[in-house]
């Protein structure tokens, strides 16, 4: 935890992301029994600096969260729709050819990795997260969730 402003913060991980809590916004917790081990090369102060950084930037400051995508004739077209039709056709004019299914791999920026989480499962099987890793297997996680909700295992 971490204190910033009278304003005390939990640093956690979910879904493969680090992630920031306000203390006071929570309102219960449970014991899972689960353990978890703190990476050794986890450093509070510099992840704390760098999220609070991140967070006082202003949008232009930012630095583009940046997905490369595997995307099927129709998952170009919804892309185009999610990010408007200029910012898809830069994208997609940086793109190379399509592969032998007719797929072509496309880099876009995006503005943080909860957005691309949700561009991602928006274009659903339309679409492969090819990078990065952590987004790959945010999304890998979601659907195995859906899996089990749905299909009942």
């Amino acid at each position: 935890m971490r204190a910033r402003r009278e304003t005390w913060s939990l640093v956690a991980r979910r879904d493969g992301l680090l992630r920031t809590y306000r203390v006071s916004r929570i309102v219960g917790a449970r014991a899972t029994g689960e353990r978890f081990e703190r990476p050794p090369d986890f450093d509070l102060a510099a992840t704390w600096s760098q999220m609070t950084a991140d967070l006082e930037a202003g949008p232009g400051e930012r630095p583009p969260y940046r997905v490369t995508l595997r995307l099927s004739a129709a998952g170009a077209t919804e892309l185009a729709s999610i990010l408007g039709e200029a910012r898809a056709r830069v994208a997609l004019d940086a793109a190379g050819p399509a592969d032998e299914d007719g797929w072509r791999r496309v880099v876009a920026d995006l503005e943080n990795p909860g957005w691309a989480h949700e561009v991602a499962l928006r274009l659903a099987d339309r679409a492969e997260v090819l990078a990065p890793a952590e987004l790959r297997i945010r999304v890998a996680t979601t659907a195995r969730a859906f899996a089990a909700r749905y299909l009942g295992g």
